[in-house]
């Protein structure tokens, strides 16, 4: 009887996979990232709903849904589907798929911050798209008190087609803060 528990035990404690990893994601619901990877050899999903009703005539619904898998220390690799579902032209779109790479050069350090960068090619899998869309994202993050961070994201993209009236390269930046909910 010792022996079954024994097995079943070890059963057990081999399938739980740990996800503590705790890192800021774009699009989940929030626009930047941070400069920390997921642990290596770890999997993991993401998902987040997006709801435009200012831009069209009817809502659109999107659920962006990623996979990331811990490639090596500090880098992971991931792919990403964005669905859409438009109600003023009835349709659905299975939207963009986006490949990445993430690699976090430093980690946060006494008073210097962490530092990362990431790169995104975006594929045409959406309807009436063309060319492909390449972003570089630079990130630095630095915690702030206890458990605040501020993240910090510069960007650069490319499209190798642009549509009518669209730049072909563009640059962004964005500054966010990210304080955990339900730490002790």
């Amino acid at each position: 009887m010792k022996s079954v528990l024994s097995a079943m035990l070890l059963l057990s404690a081999s399938v739980a996979l740990p996800t503590d990893h705790n890192n800021m994601g774009a699009g989940r619901p929030l626009r930047f990232d941070d400069a920390y990877s997921i642990a290596f050899g770890e999997r993991a999903f993401e998902f987040g709903l997006s709801l435009d009703a200012v831009r069209r005539r009817g809502p659109e619904y999107g659920l962006k849904t990623e996979f990331k898998y811990g490639l090596a220390k500090n880098q992971d690799l991931g792919i990403a589907f964005e669905p859409r579902y438009s109600t003023s032209g009835r349709r659905g779109d299975f939207g963009h798929t986006e490949v990445s790479y993430f690699h976090g050069l430093r980690r946060e350090i006494g008073n210097q911050p962490a530092l990362g960068y990431r790169i995104d090619v975006g594929l045409p899998t959406a309807l009436d798209s063309r060319g492909a869309d390449l972003r570089l994202r630079g990130i630095l993050t630095k915690a702030v008190g206890a458990y605040d961070r501020i993240h910090a994201n510069l960007d650069v993209s490319t499209r190798t087609a642009p549509s009518d009236g669209k730049r072909r390269t563009t640059f962004g930046a964005i500054l966010g803060d990210s304080t955990p909910i339900g730490y002790p």
